[in-house]
């Protein structure tokens, strides 16, 4: 079976040499680069320059110039990878412990469900259902 998958790379080439990095989203990749480039800056400057790169009406590179040296480059791509897998099926360890937690949640939501003078807990079911939306 073929999944197919997207990831990011920040490719360096500085004083440190020539570099990539991989990341599973754009915006760790971006933080990446803005924090290495501002050691020793506030987070309201980094997170200012991180919204730099996703706000089209602004030019990041021309932005992040100040802090880099002319002859640093560094370039932010994605890159789409299919790679073979295993299908996820009735014997994966991961589904059964998803199936038997989900059944657990649902005696406990029936157990809460009659405490409290039949009443139950608002708080705890609302976990509850945060939980069970997360196994689904």
């Amino acid at each position: 079976m073929k999944i197919k998958t997207t990831v990011y790379t920040l490719a360096s080439d500085d004083e440190m040499g020539t570099s990539a990095e991989v990341f599973a989203s754009q915006r760790e990749a971006v933080e990446r680069l803005v924090r290495y480039l501002l050691v020793d800056y506030d987070e309201e400057t980094i997170a200012d320059l991180i919204a730099a790169y996703f706000d089209n009406d602004r030019d990041f590179y021309a932005e992040i110039a100040e802090f880099k040296s002319d002859y640093d480059t560094y370039s932010i791509d994605q890159q789409t990878l299919i790679v073979d897998g295993e299908p996820v099926g009735e014997n994966n360890e991961a589904v059964i412990l998803c199936e038997a937690l989900s059944n657990y949640l649902a005696k406990l939501e029936n157990d809460v469900a009659s405490t409290n003078d039949g009443k139950g807990w608002p708080e705890i079911n609302a976990e509850i259902a945060t939980i069970k939306a997360l196994l689904s």
